[in-house]
């Protein structure tokens, strides 16, 4: 379309919450010509059951958008829709729409507040509810798998750190060391390794040491988020077909399936998910779009049978995604493409 489609994304500045966005955003953008525009939204101290209380009290939705996050209409640019994700958003975007009188997009859950408040609710959750409006999807991505092709033998390795009852010790790390070596060895892969802010120091140092020695080149590239120049994942993604990561991330881990790649989700030994997000994950593997795996048992002798294991989505599921998006919101579509949802294998 010649018009563009405005698009508003609001953040809380946390780049999981801002992924899950621009994700949304992308789909869109497959289907039709977008500008978007990005605030960020900080609630304070404001708890946010008493939010959701506020946001269906009947009170006027500027002056409480004043109160809690500080922001006047004023602020807010013209827009087609809105789009939030993450709990700190949750009243921004509810208010932001009655005010600007766009739809809303939200990804995640709802806390306590209600279906009825966004145009389009989207999580990784299983819906416990029968409101038309809400739906299970992989949390989204702003990559077009499409522009992955590659069928090279480099193994990509996504390093994260300890995160709720996700605890590692420093010997998963050295037992990962020691599968990179050992498949190079053994099978001659190269590895493309990038660490995050949650990696250990100890662990950043002992995979950077890896990569530098040049007599035994098992590590062809190490993406260090410590330094000013690191390159984004999508590097790793454009040039590995095979990637494993450590299980702490569930965004880590959807990303790569979103790229449509095999993925391994290595787990070390005190690993403790929440009911949902366990359920989550084992949605992943039901589909075989994952294996997961303790870290303990990879070796270079099973490792391509588990990644053979995986099956990666033939859809490319930004395209699931905008036409999810198209029908609920009443889009007209204007892509070719036609693709089946992203229903659970029988």
């Amino acid at each position: 379309m010649s018009t563009p489609y405005h698009i508003l994304i609001l953040t809380d500045g946390r780049p999981g919450h801002e992924n899950l966005s621009e994700g949304i955003a992308a789909a869109i953008a497959r289907t039709r010509s977008t500008e978007t525009s990005r605030l960020v939204v900080k609630r304070g101290r404001w708890p946010g059951r008493l939010l959701a209380w506020l946001a269906n009290s009947g009170l006027a939705p500027d002056r409480l958008l004043v109160q809690t996050y500080g922001l006047t209409v004023d602020q807010l640019p013209p827009c087609d829709l809105i789009i939030s994700a993450g709990a700190e958003t949750l009243a921004a975007n509810v208010w932001s729409a009655r005010l600007l009188g766009a739809p809303s997009i939200f990804y995640g859950s709802l806390r306590a507040f209600r279906a009825t408040d966004f145009t389009l609710v989207l999580g990784s959750y299983k819906v416990a509810t029968d409101a038309p409006n809400m739906h299970m999807f992989l949390k989204p991505s702003a990559i077009n798998p499409e522009t992955y092709t590659t069928t090279g033998k480099d193994i990509g390795l996504i390093l994260g750190g300890d995160a709720g009852g996700v605890r590692f010790r420093m010997g998963d790390w050295r037992r990962l060391a020691g599968l990179v070596e050992e498949t190079h060895q053994r099978h001659g892969n190269q590895w493309r390794i990038s660490n995050s802010r949650r990696t250990p120091e100890a662990a950043s140092e002992l995979f950077r040491a890896l990569a530098a020695r040049a007599d035994y080149p098992a590590v062809r590239a190490f993406t260090d988020v410590r330094t000013a120049e690191a390159a984004p994942l999508s590097t790793i993604f454009a040039a590995c077909a095979r990637i494993i990561c450590t299980a702490d991330s569930s965004s880590m881990v959807s990303e790569a399936v979103w790229a449509r790649r095999r993925v391994i989700s290595a787990a070390p030994e005190e690993f403790r998910l929440p009911s949902r997000e366990q359920a989550y994950r084992s949605w992943l593997s039901g589909q075989a779009w994952c294996v997961a795996a303790p870290i303990a048992s990879l070796s270079a002798a099973v490792l391509f049978e588990m990644f053979d294991a995986t099956e990666p989505m033939s859809d490319n599921p930004q395209t699931v995604l905008a036409a999810l998006v198209a029908t609920e919101l009443s889009l007209d579509s204007h892509s070719a493409d036609q693709q089946r949802p992203l229903a659970p294998r029988r």
